[in-house]
């Protein structure tokens, strides 16, 4: 998860990646947890799956805040070269 957001971040002109988890998925709520992403809400009788309509819940994670710059770094970039600036909204297509 952490790199398909670095990816989406790094090659979309996107502000947020979010994903929808069922309620019942323990494993996948906390693998999203780990890689950042923040509790946004239950969807309520969101899914139709085995004929059940069950909630889900939705995680995301936001690029950057208003008013606020946020850096990507891809992985094996140095720190001090080729770091990625976007403000959300904004591309940067050099």
């Amino acid at each position: 998860m952490q790199e398909m957001k670095v990816f989406a971040f790094s090659t979309f002109d996107v502000c947020r990646v979010y994903a929808e988890v069922f309620e019942w998925n323990p494993a996948s709520i906390r693998m999203l947890k780990k890689a950042a992403y923040a509790f946004e809400g239950q969807l309520m009788k969101s899914i139709r799956k085995d004929s059940r309509t069950i909630d889900s819940m939705l995680y995301a994670v936001v690029r950057d805040r208003p008013g606020v710059r946020s850096v990507l770094r891809l992985p094996g970039e140095l720190p001090t070269g080729g770091v990625r600036e976007l403000d959300c909204g904004q591309r940067n297509d050099s």
